[in-house]
């Protein structure tokens, strides 16, 4: 687990990964901050927890959001709509902020 001090506040991940993004557009639950972490810290996909703290590997968030990550079969496409996956900075940011521990 990397418990930087430089890791990435949940705030920037949040502005980053889902308010650029337009997360909030489709998914009334990723529109404000507290809801998207209350959501991301609860909830799970295809069978496993959206953020596993300390393990972006095991975050089903990362397979739906993050280009080059296999989403496993039946679980759909990636995230936003029609895309490969958020953009490059907003996936290391969400990555380095689950495996530090993924602190609100």
């Amino acid at each position: 687990q990397n418990t930087c001090n430089n890791a990435p506040k949940w705030s920037e991940v949040f502005k980053k990964a889902f308010a650029n993004e337009k997360c909030g557009g489709c998914h009334y639950n990723y529109g404000s901050m507290s809801a998207t972490y209350s959501t991301l810290s609860k909830q799970s996909f295809c069978g496993a927890p959206l953020i596993v703290p300390g393990n972006a590997d095991k975050s089903s968030i990362v397979w739906k959001l993050v280009a080059g990550k296999n989403l496993p079969n039946g679980c759909g496409k990636k995230m936003p709509k029609n895309s490969s996956g958020i953009s490059e900075g907003a996936a290391k940011m969400l990555i380095e902020w689950i495996n530090a521990g993924a602190k609100p």
